[in-house]
């Protein structure tokens, strides 16, 4: 809720965003038994026309925090990312500001009760010249 109080959505919004997602509950069917009601605390709901829209809110906030960070001039625009669906690459000239991209991107996203999975992190360098022989 606080990614959307800081990008500017009116508290009365908030208040009916976190009451439509934020006391629903679910039980698991397994066969003909059902656990008890639990509550849900993460996520936005499968099929809910708002869900798109909650979901690419937060990636558009923690890359706005970013922005400052080093990127890639493409047609004089500087980029340092691209989203589709929940992947993102992360752009920089160089490992050192990649490293430091990475760690503002966790920040932000601890920040927005985010977080980035490691175990599905790669990296890829691209360069126009061969790397010097040593």
């Amino acid at each position: 809720m606080r990614v959307l109080e800081k990008i500017g959505i009116d508290g009365k919004d908030i208040r009916i965003i976190a009451h439509l997602y934020w006391y629903q509950k679910a039980a698991i069917r397994a066969g003909c038994d059902i656990s008890d009601f639990t509550s849900i605390k993460r996520g936005v709901r499968q099929g809910c026309a708002l869900s798109p829209y909650l979901f690419n809110i937060y990636p558009e906030f923690i890359f706005r925090e970013t922005s400052k960070y080093h990127g890639l001039n493409i047609g004089g625009r500087k980029f340092n990312n691209i989203l589709y669906a929940d992947d993102t690459v992360l752009l920089t000239e160089n490992a050192e500001d990649l490293q430091l991209l990475a760690e503002a991107v966790n920040k932000h996203s601890n920040d927005a009760v985010l977080e980035m999975n490691v175990k599905k992190t790669k990296t890829m360098v691209i360069t126009k010249f061969p790397p010097k022989a040593t």
